[in-house]
């Protein structure tokens, strides 16, 4: 695994080596270490070649998701963690469930996307004092939005800076 820092995917293939199923799985690594076997022409267990369906059906459905909600929203929207994290991963191998977005204003764009077809889902209690608002579906499709409010950063979201890169105005 020497996509991006080959060092840092070498010292994580060393990790899984020595890891237990049990351990991987817990710690959602499933995707990974199936493909670490893969490349080495090890036999993969079900378990993990089921959490490497996940983590690839997971990017398959991120991009139209992600589409259906720019075509709604317009402004900043800023991607975290999920498909942005797997990105980073050798062959994309980390699964999510969720895309987390950070937006300018967080209960406009809820609504927004609730009058564009996507549906409240889990019950509202758990988002009364929540980081984001209570999760959206499109129906039929099994990745839930999350639209995180602002607060998280204690200040507005002007300009974001990743590696000396801005990825949002």
């Amino acid at each position: 695994m020497t996509r991006g820092n080959g060092t840092l995917w070498t010292a994580v293939d060393d990790l899984l080596a020595r890891a237990d199923l049990e351990g991987i799985l817990a710690n959602k690594l499933g995707p990974l270490e199936a493909r670490r076997q893969r490349l080495r022409g090890d036999p993969v267990p079900k378990r993990l070649a089921a959490e490497e369906q996940l983590a690839r059906a997971s990017m398959m459905a991120a991009i139209p998701l992600l589409g259906r909600i720019r075509e709604i929203v317009d402004g900043p929207l800023l991607l975290l963690k999920g498909p942005e994290v797997a990105c980073r991963y050798p062959d994309r191998a980390r699964s999510f469930v969720d895309v987390d977005l950070l937006v300018e204003d967080g209960h406009r764009v809820h609504d927004a996307l609730r009058a564009g077809g996507f549906a409240e889902v889990d019950d509202p209690e758990l988002f009364r004092d929540h980081h984001h608002l209570r999760p959206l579906q499109l129906p039929g499709l099994w990745l839930q939005v999350e639209i995180h409010l602002r607060r998280v950063l204690q200040e507005p979201v002007h300009a974001v800076h990743i590696y000396g890169v801005v990825i949002a105005h």
